[in-house]
């Protein structure tokens, strides 16, 4: 995905600390793109238990009346709360995009 991203950049650098390293990229490759992508998700992993799991053993909504809402945890949910679409005290909570696209 990099190679893909920073393609874009010829003459790119960024600071860490006191150094200063260049940064570059590779010949974008969708094929190469693609399959960091599916690795990165665990999309060919077998070892759901559950009937309905999307990558990397996740639940996928059950479906149905469910594809209208989006289940998000963990990391998803902390970037959410420090945005301030949700509120972090809450278990659970739904986020409408018109609400926050003023």
């Amino acid at each position: 995905m990099a190679s893909t991203l920073l393609h874009s950049y010829k003459k790119c650098s960024y600071k860490y600390v006191h150094s200063v390293y260049k940064a570059s990229a590779l010949k974008p490759s969708l094929d190469k793109c693609r399959e960091a992508a599916i690795k990165a998700l665990k999309v060919n992993e077998s070892s759901c238990t559950h009937m309905k799991c999307t990558f990397g053993r996740l639940w996928n909504g059950g479906g149905g009346d469910g594809q209208k809402n989006l289940f998000v945890a963990s990391l998803f949910f902390d970037r959410a709360a420090e945005a301030g679409f949700v509120d972090p005290n809450l278990a659970v909570a739904k986020v409408h995009l018109e609400e926050q696209c003023h």
